[in-house]
């Protein structure tokens, strides 16, 4: 843009120059409207140009080979991949037209990633080898094999099994779970529900409707279980229903039959049917994957649809592990009213967990237990602080364990909890903003917005960050259509340069454009003058917390105050979920209690 005093300035800073030494000409004139409307002396290199599609530039190279294959004929050369003609109908065409999937990564398997360099980041898989090039890219490349691989690499992993994938949060085996686990915390005047009446409930109600209401139940007990008055029923997250639902198994109902559902042989293709759908946003890779199940009919595939999310536990821990009498955890909460922590804890699920575990370590010396060590926690889904944390954990165990010479029978685990006087279940999100929806903020929402929340049974971040900014831009005031959502980025208020923050707090939703042209700065000094008061009006109904309204509010010049009074605070108390996986590594190489 410019330099002063050998300091690069930013695009503002020069206006600003410029402005200072203009007089009143005609010239002068133009020059400040330009300024005004951002139109004067733009940089022909900027972020801004990511929002220009690319097939104004593949029109524009179109034309130039139009104009010169005359002369210059090689530029005329036809793509050789027949699929991608209608796309790219010249080899040049796919120099512009062609992007590597972001679900294959770099383009080097990780065996020789590992060989070369010896990282192991990337996750692409191989059809052939040989260089791999825009015109031979399905050839060598297996896109579904690369896709299953980058969505796994992201998935968080059982903290009670070491190693196993979780299940996908819609799958048959772990909503029948959710489904159970809360049944069995279910109180109806004040006593626990029996287990014949929590089968009829599954039975009746969950297997039929998406949605079970707590006044359906009180209703069901009357109709059903001949009770004279509405019964009291306690034990649940949400006062007024189920947070769980069976809804997988109704939508495989109706696309289908119960033939289907009951056919014990079947029951693994139509878990990786949700496990394809989870892991492949792509329909097209989708679809072609499900041709691979024989029994599928083409009306059944185009019927069967988007699976989001990732559960917190394996298949394995909930139904292969099996007690003295054969019976897994998820035939336990069938069969018993214990819930899923009562089960797990069970002399004999608990000693079949660490034994696992212990297999997995092979304990055939220390180097295979640490390599051990280092491949789950490589796979496990937490910070790089808290893996180096359990790192230090292990590391002090084992100099203890050195100097007294033995192993220890016992280990205690001592962690921090919150602060949190008036402990409750955590409610979900589309819950959350309903109830600020209706009390905090209610002068300023619409009855289209309430609308929009009633429809959405799950919110994904995209769509809890427009609901929390009323439908808006965070950056420019402007509606977003939420059916465009696709086109909106997630933004780091605070960059990933300043801080590692990618709480919601730290994370907005604004416009493609918007997220390019900020690049590395903060809100405040590009948008603050326009978009204070809306972001104030944000906080003082509720819709966003103190700690964002700050962050949105943040100077660069005291970005470093900030990072050293906020740092110590951000992660002071961790999820219980590393505790547990801190506890499992060390009873899996132990073999004690913890």
């Amino acid at each position: 843009m410019g330099k002063t005093n050998d300091k690069v300035l930013d695009k503002d800073e020069f206006y600003k120059q410029i402005q200072k030494n203009l007089d009143e000409s005609e010239d002068a004139m133009k020059i400040v409207n330009e300024i005004e409307l951002d139109q004067f002396m733009p940089k022909q290199r900027t972020s801004q140009n990511g929002v220009i599609p690319h097939q104004l530039h593949q029109k524009e190279l179109d034309e130039i080979i139009e104009n010169q294959k005359q002369y210059y004929p090689f530029l005329a050369e036809p793509n050789p991949n027949e699929k991608r003609k209608p796309h790219a109908q010249f080899k040049l065409d796919e120099l512009i037209a062609f992007k590597i999937p972001y679900y294959v990564g770099p383009l080097i398997t990780k065996e020789e990633q590992q060989a070369q360099s010896g990282a192991k980041f990337a996750w692409m898989k191989r059809k052939q080898d040989g260089v791999i090039t825009p015109w031979n890219f399905d050839e060598k490349v297996d896109r579904m094999a690369s896709a299953n691989e980058f969505i796994r690499r992201m998935t968080t992993k059982d903290t009670y099994l070491l190693g196993e994938d979780v299940l996908p949060d819609e799958s048959l085996i772990y909503q029948k779970f959710k489904v159970l686990n809360e049944l069995n915390n279910v109180k109806v005047n004040d006593k626990k529900l029996t287990v014949s009446d929590k089968q009829d409930i599954f039975n009746d109600l969950f297997k039929k409707q998406k949605t079970v209401s707590v006044s359906k139940l009180q209703k069901y007990f009357v109709t059903e279980k001949h009770y004279l008055t509405e019964p009291t029923i306690k034990g649940l997250s949400d006062t007024k229903k189920f947070s769980n639902s069976l809804s997988t198994y109704i939508d495989f109902e109706k696309i289908f039959g119960n033939e289907i559902l009951a056919d014990q042989n079947k029951q693994n293709d139509l878990e990786k049917i949700i496990e394809w759908s989870t892991i492949f946003e792509d329909r097209k890779i989708f679809e072609d994957k499900l041709h691979e199940i024989e029994w599928l009919t083409e009306k059944q595939i185009k019927a069967i649809r988007r699976y989001r999310g990732w559960g917190r536990l394996s298949k394995k821990l909930l139904v292969d592990l099996r007690n003295n009498e054969g019976k897994s955890i998820l035939d336990e909460l069938w069969r018993t009213n214990d819930n899923f922590m009562q089960i797990q804890a069970r002399e004999e699920f608990a000693k079949s967990i660490v034994e696992a575990n212990q297999k997995l370590m092979n304990l055939g010396g220390a180097a295979s237990v640490q390599n051990t060590v280092e491949s789950t926690l490589e796979d496990a889904y937490t910070s790089p602080q808290n893996k180096k944390a359990i790192r230090q954990v292990i590391k002090v165990v084992e100099d203890i364990v050195k100097a007294v010479g033995y192993a220890p029978e016992k280990i205690t685990i001592e962690f921090t909890r919150g602060a949190d006087k008036n402990p409750r279940r955590t409610q979900n999100r589309q819950k959350q903003i309903m109830e600020v929806y209706k009390t905090a903020a209610k002068e300023i929402v619409d009855a289209t917005l309430k609308g929009q929340l009633e429809n959405e049974e799950k919110l994904t971040d995209k769509l809890y960050l427009y609901f929390t900014q009323l439908g808006k831009d965070i950056y420019s005031g402007e509606t977003i259509n939420i059916d465009q959502l696709n086109n909106y980025d997630i933004d780091h208020i605070l960059p990933q340069a300043f801080i590692k923050d990618d709480s919601l707090d730290n994370r907005v939703l604004t416009s493609r454009d918007l997220n390019n042209g900020k690049s590395d700065s903060v809100p405040v000094k590009q948008f603050g003058a326009n978009m204070k008061s809306f972001w104030m009006r944000l906080q003082a109904h509720g819709l966003i917390s103190k700690r964002k309204l700050n962050n949105l509010m943040t100077d660069p010049d005291s970005i470093g105050k900030y990072t050293m009074q906020g740092f110590v605070r951000r992660q002071l108390v961790e999820t219980s979920q590393v505790i547990k996986l801190t506890a499992n590594i060390l009873g899996a190489i132990y073999g004690g209690k913890y």
